[in-house]
């Protein structure tokens, strides 16, 4: 796992500082999103990252979008003494059905997409950002409101 995404959880999970959009994908435990916004070294990494999550950061603040948002409010100083969560506690599997999105249409792969890292590309139509190309393409194709609603020419 690179450095910056390990000390990103421990900032996010110690001092509720808000992450970029990859890990809060994967901090909600959405798959396909994390996919779309991961470069190619946190695509390589996404089984040790989801490793470090479920073993050192507190069950309370990841497992849906809704968890992620209330940690980050969340006042409680006892919450927050650190990542490591108390005894060892891991989170009981959830019976409910997981709030999936549509997937949409999955981008075409090509040949000639290089295979070099990219980092950080914003969408120009709603700012969010985070993506790598592919990402990009299919964040434009099924999340970003503002991009379907400009009629093709």
């Amino acid at each position: 796992m690179k450095p910056e995404t390990k000390e990103g959880l421990d900032r996010y999970a110690k001092n509720r500082i808000h992450t970029g959009g990859f890990l809060r994908a994967v901090l909600a435990n959405d798959l396909f999103e994390s996919f779309a916004r991961a470069d190619l070294e946190n695509r390589a990494d996404l089984f040790e990252i989801t490793s470090y999550i479920y073993n050192e950061l507190p069950a309370i603040c990841w497992g849906s979008y809704d968890i992620v948002e209330a940690w980050l409010v969340k006042d409680d100083p006892a919450i927050t003494e650190g990542p490591v969560k108390k005894g060892g506690i891991k989170p009981e599997p959830t019976t409910s059905k997981p709030n999936i999105k549509p997937a949409g249409q999955n981008p075409p792969r090509s040949e000639s997409v290089k295979s070099e890292v990219v980092k950080y590309i914003v969408c120009p139509f709603c700012g969010e950002d985070d993506f790598d190309l592919i990402g990009l393409k299919h964040h434009l194709n099924v999340y970003c409101d503002n991009y379907q609603k400009i009629q093709a020419l």
